[in-house]
């Protein structure tokens, strides 16, 4: 795969690591998991989960 090919792809990935991550932190919101249980578990930062809870 050329570089640019790879670049893309790599995007992708990404972009869906973040949705999928979006969605699981909305779930365990819901279910009462705490902000910094919820950002440990996912691997994410504090302000990324802000934003994810801000939006749904």
């Amino acid at each position: 795969m050329c570089n640019l090919g790879q670049g893309v792809y790599e995007r992708g990935i990404e972009t869906g690591r973040k949705e999928r991550n979006q969605e699981q932190a909305v779930k365990l919101y819901k279910k009462g998991w705490t902000l910094s249980e919820i950002a440990e578990f996912l691997d994410c930062s504090m302000e990324d989960l802000s934003n994810w809870l801000k939006i749904s």
